[in-house]
């Protein structure tokens, strides 16, 4: 797998470095568990990646799922 091009900033990762075995494509986009979709990212590139598409498509399903209602609070 090394050396080869960070899989979030493209950048060369070689085997001196910290780095993380990455998915080329996201689970939450159907990305595969197969080594065919692993490729080398840096440490600090994957994990400030880390859960945020996961994350935005669940509370999406969250906000569609719940009813939102206008509260209204009289002060007088």
């Amino acid at each position: 797998m090394l050396p080869g091009p960070c899989t979030r900033c493209g950048r060369i990762v070689t085997a001196d470095m910290d780095w993380h075995a990455d998915h080329i494509q996201e689970h939450a986009l159907g990305g595969a568990s197969d080594a065919s979709n692993y490729g080398p990212a840096h440490a600090k590139c994957n994990t400030a990646a880390g859960g945020k598409l996961g994350a935005r498509i669940t509370n999406g399903y969250k906000q569609e799922n719940q009813t939102h209602r206008e509260r209204v609070i009289k002060w007088w």
